[in-house]
């Protein structure tokens, strides 16, 4: 990134940070892991972070989690380079542990490639069912892990009828998954709140609610807690 590329991040970062500086008083001092973190979400999240340390004192330390960080420290030295930001190379189905003082884990391994799930379903298959599970594994070891956030997706809701604009999270019943979408036929799995490995619940949300609008989801709100 050009130096003003990195200074128009910033200027975003702290116009998303206006005002919410208390909101997320909970990250001072915490340490946060991100899988799948060489990623669009995890880049993202670095960049906040950055802004938080530099401007707001947090203290916070995160952790990025991919199979590969050689291309993140090229076109990021910016964060790579950062005492606060700790890259980790593993594919995510082989993690047996994560740092043991991560308080809260954002888990958004996952390849967005269609062309992927098409090519590679039981690849796609085998990402998602057993990078969960060794995620969720993992966290049991945190003697001080509190939260994981999973980044599921918007195919999870199946094909919708073009005069639905979106699925209420209230609804009882969701589409049928897509047969010819392999995530949409394991993403459900992931989402199951009371997984037997989870130490406590999971958060499930859509990568379009991440980024701050609405999208479907299948889960009721009892569940998605």
């Amino acid at each position: 990134m050009t130096p003003r590329a990195i200074d128009l991040v910033r200027q975003d970062c702290r116009d998303a940070l206006q005002g919410r500086e208390q909101l997320l008083g909970e990250l001072k001092g915490a340490k946060l892991l991100v899988t799948g973190g060489t990623g669009f979400m995890g880049t993202w999240l670095a960049e906040l972070v950055a802004c938080l340390n530099d401007e707001h004192r947090f203290g916070t330390g995160l952790t990025l989690l991919a199979r590969s960080t050689d291309r993140f420290s090229l076109e990021h030295p910016h964060l790579s380079g950062r005492p606060d930001v700790a890259l980790v190379k593993a594919d995510i189905r082989h993690v047996v542990e994560i740092p043991q003082d991560t308080r809260y884990v954002i888990h958004a391994a996952a390849s967005p490639d269609n062309r992927a799930h098409a090519s590679e379903p039981v690849e796609t298959m085998e990402l998602i069912a057993n990078g969960t599970s060794a995620i969720l594994r993992a966290v049991g070891r945190c003697s001080s892990f509190s939260r994981l956030l999973n980044l599921s997706s918007a195919l999870v809701s199946g094909r919708q009828s073009p005069e639905l604009p979106a699925l209420p999270e209230s609804s009882a019943e969701a589409p049928p998954p897509d047969p010819d979408q392999v995530v949409s036929l394991v993403k459900p799995a992931q989402e199951v709140p009371r997984h037997p490995f989870s130490v406590v619940p999971p958060t499930a949300i859509t990568f379009g609610e991440a980024a701050g609008y609405s999208a479907p989801c299948p889960l009721s709100p009892a569940e998605a807690v």
